[in-house]
């Protein structure tokens, strides 16, 4: 399995330098994020979505685009705007989102299998800010359509059985329910918002980084950082070899991020370096 990673491009075309081996890889995954930014001309920034939006079209099985909080600012405006909004954009991003909505979703996984390893499956997830034990808890009773009210700390072990399966299926589709899209779309106080937790394509590093969900590898975007950095000892001495969080938009700078695996591990490769991950 080999699958690249493209962060947050805000405008920028660089990610054409990162595809050019599109036919050796598994996936291409897009983090989200490819409106809005404050020196690139709006003709640019859009003739770029039009050329990402072509590229997935040319490869509907290998590339995966996931929506950023930017996108939303053109699709639902009445959520609020981002920082870099523009309204010379509007007209065109808005018309380009719409038309290609099947296209796009909130959040992909994928399972790998490592036969040589101890946990010989992997569940990766990818979305544009992550899923947190917070946002679940939050969001159990429509996810799960039951009623459970609080999930104490010491219970999340009942959470191995989660099928994160439904939760991708529940949050695509979500979308085009106002009311799930608002769940979604939660911004947390982080983010200057009035919710308790972030939504998956508007949490924090902060809420991320000791509260990602157990079980999975997930893979984000969002938070700017200054390089790639990957969080897996918080669950260490009781989930060892199956829960971490990698954040990868390192400013909207070229960075070229592969995930290969081979029968025992889970290699990340960020230009020149690897990090073994399990």
């Amino acid at each position: 399995m080999k699958i690249r990673i493209i962060p947050d491009v805000h405008g920028h075309d660089w990610w054409k330098n990162l595809v050019e081996d599109i036919e050796e890889l598994n996936y291409c995954i897009f983090l989200g994020d490819y409106l809005d930014d404050w020196t690139i001309p709006t003709p640019e920034i859009i003739s770029n979505l039009e050329n990402i939006i072509e590229f997935k079209k040319s490869y509907m099985d290998k590339v995966v685009l996931l929506y950023g909080n930017h996108e939303w600012n053109y699709l639902s405006p009445y959520i609020g705007y981002c920082s870099g909004f523009r309204y010379s954009a509007f007209v065109d991003a808005e018309r380009l989102l719409l038309e290609n909505k099947n296209l796009f979703q909130v959040c992909k996984l994928i399972n790998i299998s490592l036969p040589l390893y101890s946990f010989p499956t992997q569940k990766l997830l990818f979305s544009h800010a992550g899923f947190s034990k917070d946002w679940i808890k939050d969001n159990y009773y429509w996810l799960n359509e039951k009623d459970y009210n609080s999930i104490e700390e010491d219970k999340w072990s009942k959470f191995k059985d989660f099928k994160l399966e439904d939760l991708e299926e529940k949050v695509n589709f979500g979308v085009d329910s106002h009311t799930i899209l608002d769940r979604i779309m939660q911004i947390g106080y982080k983010r200057g918002g009035v919710s308790p937790c972030g939504g998956p394509l508007w949490a924090d590093f902060q809420e991320m980084f000791n509260k990602y969900l157990i079980g999975f590898r997930q893979f984000v975007g969002h938070t700017p950082m200054r390089d790639l950095a990957t969080k897996t000892s918080i669950y260490k001495e009781r989930y060892p070899e199956t829960s971490s969080i990698t954040f990868c938009d390192c400013g909207s700078r070229e960075i070229k991020i592969t995930l290969a695996s081979t029968d025992k591990n889970l290699i990340l490769i960020s230009n020149d370096q690897n990090t073994v991950l399990c």
